[in-house]
């Protein structure tokens, strides 16, 4: 079979060749009607534009970058990233843009590399997680009035457009539902003092508390590598004060996971000795004995939102969108629900 060209397209529809093209760019001077009588010829053809011919007259790559570090493990280790892209590829391929995944590691060091992929148009935009943002890159992309947007709140004051997870109210929620459960000694496991992302839950958590009118304990805090093994070494020294925790916050799932090992290792119960909470859904809370209460983010939707802000700036330019915050939900399971 001989391949349907755009000109047999027009006289099937009875349109110019010029109307087709339009249809194609969804051009608002072109009918609602002929655009639907068109892309039904079109269908019943069997006719694929030529998305790469279409990119280049319209000085478009139809493309978007996501700048994102995929080492060897990081799949287990960080799960969450392949939920984010496929949140982004849903967006991106209604509206006919390719996903292109740009991994720093391959790219090789300092600017160049981004500098080269923007100004040969090979994507329309880049979408940036907060693990491989700088200052640096972003002032390069802001000298070269690129639309971008970053996956993560910057760890550094700015004007960036970013989205992320509302971790401080995440945080909020997890002690909260400690606190509403009836345990009065709630401590929280995070990553050292400098990471942006557990800091920002350990606040939310010291919100919780200071709302209740309670004291905040430092000794309850603990803040180290969150390695499944140092994170059990951690929830031993919460064991080993006077008074322990009668709950726990846990950064993610792995923490978590090292602090059910040494909760049973010391032949405590969970929820009756030591209640537990986490955060995410994926991929152990369900998957534990007793399985994780926990505060779900969707990083679904945060992908989607994402690529949804970032394809608003690339047709609009001007458009100026500093952050944006997605809510998430409290889920309750057997490891910090009290016995009634």
């Amino acid at each position: 079979m001989s391949k349907i060209t755009i000109k047999e397209v027009a006289k099937a529809a009875n349109v110019s060749i010029s109307t087709v093209s339009k249809v194609m760019s969804d051009a608002p001077t072109i009918s609602d009607a002929t655009k639907k009588r068109v892309r039904q010829v079109m269908e019943e053809l069997h006719y694929y534009p030529n998305v790469i011919a279409r990119s280049f007259v319209q000085q478009s790559s139809k493309n978007i970058g996501i700048v994102m570090e995929l080492k060897r493990h990081y799949a287990f280790l960080n799960s969450h990233i392949y939920e984010i892209l496929g949140g982004i590829e849903s967006i991106l391929s209604q509206n006919d843009y390719s996903l292109t995944l740009l991994n720093p590691s391959s790219l090789g060091e300092g600017l160049d590399p981004y500098e080269k992929i923007i100004r040969e148009k090979r994507v329309d935009g880049l979408i940036i997680h907060v693990a491989n943002l700088n200052k640096a890159l972003c002032k390069k992309m802001d000298a070269l009035h690129f639309p971008y947007v970053v996956i993560g709140q910057p760890a550094f004051e700015s004007n960036l457009c970013w989205i992320d997870i509302n971790n401080k109210t995440a945080g909020e929620i997890a002690a909260t539902h400690l606190l509403s459960e009836g345990y009065t000694r709630p401590a929280f496991i995070g990553a050292p003092h400098e990471d942006h992302f557990s800091h920002n839950r350990q606040m939310g958590f010291c919100s919780a508390l200071e709302k209740k009118g309670l004291t905040i304990d430092r000794e309850y805090i603990m803040e180290g590598e969150t390695s499944i093994e140092n994170s059990g070494n951690m929830m031993n020294a919460l064991l080993d004060l006077p008074s322990p925790p009668d709950s726990v916050v846990c950064l993610n799932n792995f923490v978590a996971f090292g602090v059910i090992q040494a909760i049973k290792k010391r032949g405590l119960k969970i929820p009756e000795n030591v209640a537990l909470i986490s955060f995410d859904n994926y991929p152990l809370s369900m998957f534990t004995e007793p399985q994780l209460s926990v505060v779900d983010n969707d990083v679904f939707e945060l992908g989607s939102h994402a690529a949804n802000i970032l394809l608003s700036k690339i047709a609009n330019p001007n458009l100026q969108m500093q952050y944006s915050m997605l809510l998430p939900n409290l889920i309750v399971r057997e490891s910090s629900r009290k016995a009634d």
